[in-house]
């Protein structure tokens, strides 16, 4: 049932309120004090490369469901900006569930079909998570330095992102036969993860991948920023907080973990204090929900279902 247009507005309206009073908290005076001692320049390309990594997440949504449903990027976008904000904001990853329900209610997908989906997305992440730590250790271990180590590691990513990208053919991948109203609930989620399996071409791991160097570089190029520590320091903290967000069990927004795990990534490279590194993984951490709370809002505004989709009952 649609929900009325009143309470859709007032829906949209909260997190424009909740916002300014997170923002105004205790917890966001880290945010504030590196606002009023380094300005607007650092948060400016983090937040672009933030919003780049939102804009590639949903390219592979539309590149994966488009063929299939003909759902355009801004509806994707505004899928994947819900199930972000979903996540960030409701513990024990409970906001993970939120994907399946919006393809469900807004793209009419099954409810396997969209858990499959959301299986076989988050199994793409870990594997572009997993090669980019790859590669950063071995930037660590290199012996030139570590300048010379971040630069060897940001080409061998792009040149990859390059290859994924050229390696992609525009032709219709074969679909598995679709199994009778019948079937069992194992035969319908094998059905549903083969299909998301034969959705996926070069490109969408390359929009991983891109997804992935836009957030981790945003994020990494703030920590360094404020906590003064070298590029590579940043780096390495960012893939610390992105990996600890993968645990099942944490608080609201994660905080705690992502803090922690961010400070002991920048600590690879040198035993720097804990307070500074916590301090500065607080406030990374705290613009970046911010930035993903204000994209947030253009998602939320009341909008239809789109015209290409028609919901299955």
């Amino acid at each position: 049932m649609a929900m009325p247009p009143r309470i859709a507005h007032l829906v949209w309206l909260l997190p424009l309120l909740a916002l300014p009073l997170l923002l105004n908290s205790d917890l966001a005076s880290p945010l504030r004090a590196q606002w009023a001692a380094h300005g607007a320049w650092p948060m400016l390309p983090a937040a672009v490369l933030l919003l780049a990594s939102h804009g590639l997440r949903a390219g592979r949504l539309q590149l994966e469901w488009g063929p299939r449903l003909g759902v355009g990027l801004a509806e994707c976008l505004r899928v994947s900006l819900l199930h972000t904000a979903a996540v960030n904001l409701v513990p024990m990853r409970g906001g993970e569930a939120g994907f399946p329900l919006l393809l469900h209610r807004r793209w009419g997908v099954t409810l396997a079909e969209g858990t499959a989906a959301l299986l076989w997305l988050r199994v793409q992440d870990l594997v572009a998570m997993a090669w980019l730590a790859a590669l950063t250790l071995a930037a660590l271990v290199a012996p030139r330095g570590a300048a010379a180590a971040l630069g060897a590691l940001l080409l061998a990513a792009l040149a990859t992102l390059g290859f994924l990208f050229a390696a992609s053919r525009r032709h219709a991948p074969v679909r598995p036969a679709r199994p009778s109203a019948e079937a069992g609930l194992p035969t319908r989620l094998g059905h549903a993860w083969r299909q998301a399996l034969a959705a996926t071409t070069p490109a969408s791991w390359g929009f991983t991948l891109g997804n992935w160097l836009c957030k981790l570089g945003g994020l990494g190029l703030l920590f360094a920023a404020w906590s003064g520590t070298p590029a590579l320091a940043g780096w390495c903290a960012a893939i610390g907080g992105e990996l600890a967000a993968v645990l099942p069990i944490q608080a609201p927004g994660g905080f705690g973990s992502y803090e922690a795990a961010m400070a002991a990534g920048a600590r690879v490279l040198a035993p720097l204090d804990w307070l500074p590194l916590l301090t500065a993984a607080l406030a990374v951490h705290l613009f970046g929900l911010a930035v993903s709370l204000l994209a947030a809002l253009w998602a939320l505004r009341p909008v239809g279902k789109p015209a290409a989709v028609e919901p299955t009952r």
